[in-house]
């Protein structure tokens, strides 16, 4: 099973990410952009994983999860991953507790590390990917876009909860499932 650990976008962010793709008018054979039911925020992913180790992943989430209260989120602004003069991810910003979002994320790293899962070394940069460049002719298109976006603000919103995904690649996108879902009832960090 291909797993990941994210926070939701409320349904609003959700419609507001896609009417904002949509404005952008960059076909989707150049920038494979993410299904707005699809629209997360990535704290940890744990890639392929045994069917074995299904629950001690979901006991480690939830140890993690119960420890931090419910995190203010803002989504505004844009940009791409790794730079402009290769722009492969077209991302919205993470606002608001974004040092609670980065100490959930530590805190999942250190779970999962010890059942095994690779340890992330890079810092946790918090951001919502929207869109993957497939096509090196977009990359002008795409750092213009992100450049008009720069001060867009799609909403704030309280994560309450973490979500353990599966996600199953398919011709038309991955499809996600949610395996579990652990409140952030604790009284934070």
């Amino acid at each position: 099973m291909r797993l990941f650990l994210a926070v939701d976008m409320p349904d609003f962010v959700r419609k507001s990410a896609g009417d904002l793709v949509r404005q952008m008018n960059i076909p989707a054979q150049k920038v494979r952009w993410v299904k707005e039911e699809n629209l997360h925020i990535t704290l940890k992913f744990l890639g392929e994983t045994p069917m074995e180790k299904l629950d001690a992943v979901k006991e480690g989430a939830m140890a993690a999860a119960a420890g931090f209260g419910p995190i203010g989120v803002c989504v505004e602004g844009a940009g791409v991953f790794p730079n402009k003069i290769k722009p492969r991810i077209f991302w919205l910003g993470i606002k608001g507790d974004a040092a609670s979002l980065a100490r959930l994320a530590a805190a999942l790293n250190a779970a999962m590390a010890k059942l095994g899962f690779e340890s992330e070394d890079r810092p946790f940069s918090p951001h919502l990917t929207i869109g993957r460049v497939q096509v090196d002719s977009v990359k002008g298109q795409v750092i213009r876009a992100a450049a008009a976006c720069k001060d867009a603000s799609l909403g704030s919103f309280t994560a309450d909860r973490l979500f353990l995904y599966e996600s199953v690649l398919g011709p038309g996108g991955p499809k996600y499932t949610a395996l579990g879902e652990f409140p952030l009832a604790g009284q934070g960090r």
